[in-house]
């Protein structure tokens, strides 16, 4: 280990060391499904969770399991007892992964994934390539990060990691970094429907970001179908009965 990797958290350590072991016997688990025991229970459910709720770190080292057909098992460390297996001899033609492929699988993935249409898509490039701060960002991405981009792009420096390019789209993770010129659009597309505000916000944070998203807040609160029905609450029409024609009746 790095002294870098030496100061991750435990779960990362775990994490780490199943990536560093699936990677070094690539040859024997690739194209097999692969039953892992392990004695720390936290990495059993990590590795079940949605990639979107993961740290910027968690999220590449499953992105690089993600070629393994992996099934984790907990058991307790006294029960673990040392494989030798992996001492067979192996088939020497597989062929070593060629990594543009993977790197251009992945790619797809996430086009294919991402809830964005293909017009949309194509305005998103054209208005990023018209972004002064994005088009920083974006040579970050590719030649990049240096320490004083700490200060320059300080929203996206802390999550840099998980930012790459798509067609001259930036994305973070499953979100879509929206330019400034279409940031009032898309408040627009996303309150169309008038719901409230903590609706609003979590259906942006699905899809899309940008430095203070939460600029949904003081649209919502400027919006005058909403303020005008804010503290109304629909009144139930009173019914009315016909006279009882017998004393008790109705």
């Amino acid at each position: 280990m790095t002294s870098a990797e030496k100061n991750y958290a435990q779960i990362e350590k775990e994490l780490l060391w199943l990536v560093f072991t699936c990677e070094k016997f690539h040859e024997y688990v690739y194209g097999a499904t692969v039953i892992r025991e392990t004695d720390h229970k936290p990495l059993v459910s990590l590795h079940k969770k949605n990639m979107c709720n993961l740290t910027p770190r968690l999220q590449r080292m499953m992105l690089r399991l993600r070629r393994y057909d992996l099934k984790l098992e907990f058991k307790p460390g006294k029960y673990l007892i040392v494989a030798d297996t992996l001492v067979r001899a192996f088939d020497k033609s597989v062929k070593k992964s060629n990594i543009e492929e993977e790197i251009k699988a992945h790619v797809d993935m996430i086009r294919h994934n991402a809830q964005v249409s293909d017009p949309m898509s194509e305005k998103i490039a054209i208005h990023t390539k018209e972004d002064e701060e994005l088009q920083d960002v974006l040579n970050a991405v590719h030649f990049g990060w240096k320490s004083d981009h700490a200060q320059s792009l300080k929203p996206y420096y802390h999550f840099r990691g998980a930012i790459i390019e798509i067609d001259g789209v930036l994305v973070k993770g499953p979100k879509v970094i929206i330019p400034k010129t279409l940031q009032g659009d898309m408040l627009k597309k996303i309150h169309e429907e008038h719901l409230g505000i903590e609706k609003c916000q979590a259906r942006a944070r699905q899809v899309m970001y940008w430095p203070n998203i939460n600029c949904i807040e003081n649209h919502i609160g400027r919006c005058g179908t909403c303020q005008k029905h804010r503290y109304k609450q629909a009144k139930e029409p009173m019914e009315q009965h016909e006279v009882p024609k017998n004393l008790g009746g109705r």
